[in-house]
């Protein structure tokens, strides 16, 4: 999902990451916890849902949580907020 953000940084980060996830899926299979099949699932269901959540769908409803969810995010840390601990 990285891979596909809109975010520099972001992308950045997860094309250098893709590789090493294809190396822990090879190593997987290597060591016979997985089969290959498997492993094309897991990309299969995570394609799809890197998809799914491109959406215009999704990004609207995205807007609509995030602030309820910083909200939330404030209220149960602001003790760690306060002392310096967390960023607000």
């Amino acid at each position: 999902m990285l891979a596909f953000s809109r975010a520099p940084l972001a992308r950045t980060l997860g094309l250098v990451l893709l590789p090493l996830s294809l190396l822990v899926a090879w190593s997987r299979v290597y060591l016979g916890v997985h089969r290959p099949k498997d492993m094309a699932g897991a990309l299969m269901v995570a394609l799809g849902f890197a998809l799914l959540a491109c959406t215009p769908l999704a990004r609207a409803a995205s807007g609509r949580i995030l602030p309820a969810l910083e909200g939330l995010y404030r209220r149960v840390l602001a003790l760690p907020i306060g002392r310096g601990w967390l960023r607000p």
